[in-house]
C-alpha cells in the first residue's frame, strides 16, 4: 500500500486542489532583524507587483511553523512577517517553504485529518501475549474484528505454527473495550487480528499513512478547504465554491466506494459442547 507524508499531502492538496499554494526554496540569507522574520526568494520578485501589497497576508510555512506575511518587496522578492518572537531569526539559502495564499497551511492540515479519519482499511493487528491472561486491551484504532488466530512460536523460523482460539469477545467496560480470549495463552506466542482500523496521520511534515490511493484523503479534504472558503466569501464567490465543494464531495463518496473495504466474515459455529470450529 502507498505511503505518504503529510508534507506531500498538504502540498498536492494546496498546488493541484486548492491552487493558492507555491513552493519554492529561500536564495539569501539576511542578518536577524529586530523586530521580524525576513524570507528571501529571487524567484518571486516582480516588479508588476509593486504598490499592490501583493502576498500581504499570506502564510509561509518555514521551519515547520508559520508566518503570516505583513508585506513583500516585489523588487527583492523579500516576504516580511512582524512575528519574529515564533522563530527568532531568518532562514539560510536553499531553505525550503510554503507560501499559502488562501488558507493557511493549519486549516489545509486540519482537513486532511478530518479527511483521513473517514477512511477505513482492513489489517492485521498483533497483540503480544502474557503467560496465562484471558483479557487484553483493545489496540487503539481497531473498529471491528472480522476473525482471528495466533501463533505458538512468532518468532520461529521453521515452526510459526498457525493456531485458532476458542473464542475472542470485545467486550465494553467501563475503562474501553476489552478482548477476552478462552484458552488463556503462553508468553511470548502472538494474537492477530483480522480487523478494520481508522488511520492517524501524525503532526509532523514527515510523519507518513498508508493509503490506497491518496485521491481518498485529497477530494476529502479539498471538499472540507472550499466550505471553509464559502463561509467567509462573498455570495457571487461562495456559490463558486459551493460547486466546487460540491464536486470534491462527489468525487470523495465515489472513491469510497471504489475502495470500500471488502468484508467476508468468516463463518463460525459451535458445537453443543460451546467449542468453536
Amino acid at each position: 500500500m502507498p505511503i505518504y507524508s503529510r508534507q506531500s499531502l498538504r502540498r498536492t492538496l494546496g498546488q493541484v486542489h486548492i491552487r493558492d499554494t507555491f513552493v519554492s526554496v529561500t536564495t539569501l540569507s539576511v542578518a536577524p532583524q529586530p523586530f521580524a522574520n525576513v524570507v528571501i526568494d529571487y524567484a518571486v520578485a516582480d516588479l508588476r507587483l509593486s504598490g499592490q501589497n501583493a502576498y500581504a497576508g499570506a502564510w509561509i510555512r518555514i521551519f515547520g511553523g508559520d508566518l503570516r506575511v505583513a508585506s513583500f518587496n516585489a523588487g527583492s522578492g523579500a516576504y516580511l512577517s512582524t512575528e519574529y518572537g515564533v522563530f527568532m531569526g531568518n532562514p539560510s539559502i536553499g531553505m525550503p517553504y510554503e507560501r499559502h495564499d488562501v488558507l493557511s497551511p493549519t486549516d489545509k492540515d486540519r482537513a486532511l485529518d478530518d479527511s483521513i479519519k473517514r477512511l477505513r482499511v482492513r489489517r492485521e493487528v498483533a497483540i503480544d501475549t502474557v503467560e496465562g491472561l484471558h483479557t487484553y486491551t483493545m489496540p487503539d484504532g481497531v473498529q471491528d474484528i472480522l476473525g482471528w488466530y495466533y501463533f505458538a512460536n512468532p518468532a520461529g523460523s521453521l515452526d510459526r505454527v498457525r493456531k485458532s482460539l476458542a473464542s475472542l469477545e470485545p467486550v465494553i467496560t467501563a475503562t474501553g473495550v476489552e478482548l477476552r480470549i478462552d484458552p488463556a495463552l503462553a508468553a511470548s506466542q502472538q494474537i492477530v487480528l483480522d480487523a478494520i482500523v481508522t488511520l492517524t496521520l501524525g503532526a509532523a511534515d514527515t510523519a507518513t499513512v498508508n493509503i490506497p490511493d491518496e485521491r481518498l484523503v485529497l477530494y476529502g479534504a479539498e471538499a472540507e478547504c472550499w466550505d471553509l472558503m464559502v463561509r467567509k466569501a462573498p455570495r457571487g464567490t461562495a456559490d463558486e465554491y459551493r460547486n466546487l465543494r460540491n464536486e470534491a464531495a462527489r468525487q470523495f463518496n465515489l472513491l469510497s466506494a471504489r475502495f470500500k473495504v471488502p468484508v467476508d466474515r468468516p463463518l463460525r459455529l459451535r458445537d453443543p459442547g460451546g467449542q468453536a470450529f
